[in-house]
């Protein structure tokens, strides 16, 4: 896996974290009706989205991820280091200037498991 590839599957993962409702928002079966879920705690945070019958909207569900995750940030934050690494990668002949970039953009993602030592040095 390639910087590059590294830095795209990160981005992609933090675009699908705060963007992605869990299973369990729009249970058909829950005892409720439709559109509630059965759960209460946020499966990124922990938190417990308590309505007062354990339960959580899909519309609390989208609240809480932008008042407490950002969502709307996160996102922003995403696009621009998408074309950080876009511009970079089209600076080939300037490899050396560039190169930096990108790894100063992987080091939030230095404890993944892909993330690779040498890419600290370079």
């Amino acid at each position: 896996m390639t910087l590059v590839e590294f830095l795209e599957a990160r981005i992609a993962e933090d675009e699908r974290e705060v963007d992605t409702a869990p299973d369990f928002i729009e249970d058909p079966d829950s005892a409720r009706s439709p559109g509630w879920g059965n759960r209460g705690d946020c499966p990124i945070c922990g938190h417990f989205m308590f309505d007062g019958n354990e339960s959580v909207t899909k519309e609390g569900w989208w609240d809480h991820v932008e008042t407490y995750h950002k969502r709307t940030r996160i996102l922003a934050e995403c696009e621009s280091k998408r074309a950080i690494v876009k511009w970079c990668t089209a600076q080939e002949a300037n490899a050396l200037e560039v190169g930096p970039i990108l790894v100063l953009l992987a080091l939030p993602y230095a404890t993944h498991p892909d993330y690779r030592a040498e890419w600290a040095t370079s």
